[in-house]
């Protein structure tokens, strides 16, 4: 991954939903720049601060709407959150090996969830939102 930033096919055009995925894909931009760095060591730490709080504030919204309007494909979408979580807890537990190898294997895992769930299975979701009134 070479530098994402925010481009307008990733909105679902729900500010609070947006915001906490531009927050994610600003996480993954400054620990690919730490990488390329060769400063991983300086980042992995705030990296892990910033993706438990994305799981559990992005995910902890999304279920509630899922739940509060009966969106068809939660129980689907609720384990991909599981999966997300896991791995990065499994992720986590090797903080105190080598930051850079973390650092890269993190990146290529945060990059596919970007492409296989905010790309895909969050955009399945967006017609059911926007018909409840979320903004």
């Amino acid at each position: 991954m070479l530098g994402i930033d925010w481009r307008d096919d990733l909105k679902l055009g729900f500010t609070e939903i947006d915001e906490q995925h531009k927050k994610l894909i600003q996480t993954m931009s400054d620990l690919n720049q730490a990488i390329i760095n060769k400063e991983a060591d300086k980042v992995i730490t705030s990296t892990f601060v910033n993706l438990f709080e994305y799981t559990n504030k992005h995910f902890a919204l999304e279920e509630k709407y899922f739940d509060q309007f009966g969106y068809e494909d939660a129980d689907a979408h609720k384990a991909a959150h599981a999966y997300f979580a896991n791995m990065i807890n499994e992720k986590f537990k090797k903080i105190y090996g080598d930051p850079h190898e973390l650092s890269v294997e993190l990146i290529g895992f945060l990059d596919l969830w970007l492409v296989g769930h905010i790309m895909v299975m969050d955009k399945k979701y967006e017609q059911c939102f926007k018909e409840h009134g979320v903004k």
